[in-house]
């Protein structure tokens, strides 16, 4: 004989337990629940790994720390780095770019060593230092202009 429908031991639900998977998807949409640099620092792992990361670039300076006697090829080196960089004020700053810009800078005749270096600037940017190192055998090239 069946057995009748009252008979089965109920099962209570807790109310706590249905409402918990509502209340992490609504935690997650809303922005204003969500702390600040929560979503990067789950995307990256550590949020402050590139703290320069996308600021304004607010100046560029280049320095050759061994300069030759002629200033005619030292600006042309300067200008090549310049040009290899491709960054301007204003732009934003990734550090990957610059470390890739100094991988073909490297490639100009003269050059030994690049280095650079990132500050924070007073305006709240960033200062992009490039210190360029020249060989010890980098000679001007022979045979430009008028002779």
């Amino acid at each position: 004989m069946p057995l009748p429908f009252s008979s089965f031991p109920r099962r209570r639900l807790c109310c706590r337990a249905a409402a918990r998977p509502a209340l992490v998807a609504l935690f997650l949409t809303v922005p204003g629940l969500v702390p600040a640099g929560f979503d990067q620092a789950l995307a990256q792992g550590i949020a402050d790994a590139q703290p320069f990361s996308g600021r304004a670039i607010d100046s560029i300076s280049i320095r050759i720390t061994n300069p030759l006697a002629d200033s005619a090829f030292n600006s042309r080196v300067e200008d090549g780095v310049r040009r290899a960089l491709r960054l301007f004020p204003g732009s934003s700053y990734s550090d990957e770019q610059v470390t890739l810009a100094l991988g073909a800078a490297r490639c100009i005749a003269g050059i030994a060593t690049l280095d650079h270096e990132t500050l924070p600037s007073a305006a709240g940017g960033v200062e992009v230092s490039v210190l360029v190192t020249l060989r010890e055998d980098a000679q001007p090239d022979a045979g430009r202009g008028m002779a």
